[in-house]
């Protein structure tokens, strides 16, 4: 997200003006525009600021006292670079003054589909930073919007446990709709408790909730199924309790290591069915299911380990003995 700082503040002690833009065109003006300087030097439509994200360019619309660039006149349209600074109008003091900066406001998608795409391209055009629902997370986002709710069959997602794990807030597409209506492009970003979904009170303890599902239980992930839930809850602390093993392993005719001399409940988390020990225990292969029954608390569905019984090697075949060729004859 680009940004225009108000590089001197007002004498009255109040904080600088910023703009935080959103993609595409955004008018400036003293006037009725969403990058509004109320100051006399510059016309009501004085000119316009455009950005893709990446780049930013300033315009003049055939103001009176014009636009500058570092103190370069902007005859047209001109780029704009990280420290630059862009005078709208002829006042020499620094108030109408900006210094153009990015700054990266992250936050993370949990619905998919349709309702995706949709919150997606809602969140680029106000110029913020998009994770999706499987996306690997590059650093803490600031909050993770989502349509969850459980008593409407709208079921908690894998990002919504791992958002659970690191602190962060879950809020409804109402977040992205604040930030749209933001005019002037002055005002605040929009706070993030006052979009919290409602939901979100039911992970506020999933470590205890998860601690109890997991009691006495070893929740064993085959190859990499559902890889980012369990690193999600390993995260949380429970690594001794979600180990991973092989599909070789899985299938082997004797118990993997992990499970040697475990004496309490096994499950397993696998897209595929397993062969050997491991096909006895109840396998989980849907994330929604899983986390639904990890959130919830109660125990997940499980058997003995001492049951999982390693399955005998096959004999191995006797020796074949040598036909005797038909020509032969005895002595």
């Amino acid at each position: 997200m680009w940004l225009l700082t108000q590089t001197n503040p007002p004498q009255d002690g109040s904080k600088p003006t910023i703009f935080r833009l959103p993609r595409g065109r955004s008018n400036v003006g003293r006037k009725d525009q969403p990058v509004l300087i109320a100051e006399k030097s510059v016309s009501r439509n004085h000119g316009y600021v455009t950005s893709d994200g990446k780049t930013l360019k300033v315009g003049d619309g055939g103001s009176k006292f014009g636009t500058h660039v570092d103190g370069k006149k902007v005859s047209s349209e001109s780029e704009v670079q990280e420290g630059q600074v862009i005078r709208f109008g002829g006042r020499e003091d620094g108030s109408a003054d900006f210094r153009a900066s990015k700054e990266s406001v992250l936050i993370a998608l949990t619905a998919c589909g349709e309702k995706h795409a949709a919150f997606k391209t809602q969140a680029l055009t106000c110029g913020l930073d998009v994770i999706g629902e499987h996306d690997a997370w590059p650093q803490v986002p600031i909050a993770c919007v989502s349509t969850a709710d459980p008593s409407k069959k709208k079921p908690f997602s894998v990002a919504c446990l791992r958002a659970a794990a690191l602190g962060v807030k879950l809020v409804q597409p109402s977040y992205l709709e604040a930030w749209q209506s933001r005019n002037p492009l002055s005002e605040a970003p929009p706070a993030v408790e006052d979009h919290l979904l409602p939901s979100s009170q039911l992970l506020q303890r999933i470590g205890e909730s998860c601690a109890s599902a997991l009691e006495n239980l070893r929740l064993v992930f085959v190859g990499d199924a559902l890889g980012d839930l369990q690193h999600t809850l390993q995260s949380l602390g429970f690594k001794d309790q979600c180990p991973s093993v092989t599909r070789a392993q899985a299938s082997a005719t004797t118990l993997p290591a992990c499970l040697r001399g475990f004496t309490g409940k096994v499950a397993v988390v696998s897209a595929d069915p397993c062969f050997g020990p491991l096909a006895q225990p109840p396998r989980f292969f849907e994330a929604e299911k899983l986390v639904a029954a990890l959130v919830d608390g109660a125990p997940l569905a499980s058997v003995d380990a001492a049951s999982l019984v390693p399955t005998p090697a096959p004999p191995a075949p006797a020796p074949k003995r040598s036909k005797r060729r038909t020509d032969e004859t005895d002595d």
